[in-house]
């Protein structure tokens, strides 16, 4: 087994990881403006969108928070492990990989059906505080499924690596 090829993977979906927080905490950034607005809003439009966009607004700093924080202590930790433990890191490693695949597999199609449920209601809808509410969980649940669908991409790349890194799985 080749130290250096896991390694090399871990830093790659380290560096992932930590580069979508650090997106995710700008983009916290550019929606406190949407919020203030929305906030300020009288409309029953603006009202309605004002808790799903707090709550998109929460996700990416609280989340963007934690990945910005914690992915290069895990990463360590995983290499010293590995020095340790060996294949058995690995084979841990891909088992959380491949779980991960597949709830990120599921919550993606569960935003974009969400999504697409919202804004079809939000075409039904004739009073604005529902309708506002309507579109902004379709703003809420587009950004969780952009935010997933990167997850979920580093989570295939590291898959690939860890298969190449162990072949027998």
């Amino acid at each position: 087994m080749d130290r250096m090829v896991f390694v090399q993977q871990l830093q790659a979906w380290t560096k992932g990881e930590i580069s979508q927080g650090k997106w995710m905490l700008a983009i916290s950034l550019l929606l406190v403006p949407v919020v203030i607005s929305l906030f300020r809003g009288s409309g029953g439009l603006s009202r309605g969108m004002l808790i799903p966009v707090c709550l998109l607004l929460a996700v990416n700093l609280g989340y963007g928070g934690y990945l910005v924080s914690t992915r290069a202590s895990r990463a360590d930790k995983m290499a010293e492990w590995f020095e340790k433990q060996g294949e058995q890191v690995i084979t841990q490693e891909y088992e959380k990989a491949k779980a991960d695949n597949s709830t990120y597999i599921i919550l993606r199609s569960i935003w974009a059906v969400m999504a697409g449920i919202c804004a079809l209601l939000s075409v039904f809808l004739i009073r604005e505080y529902p309708r506002g509410l309507c579109l902004g969980f379709v703003v809420l649940f587009a950004g969780l499924l952009v935010i997933d669908t990167f997850l979920h991409n580093r989570v295939i790349h590291l898959l690939d690596g860890l298969r190449q890194v162990l072949p027998q799985i």
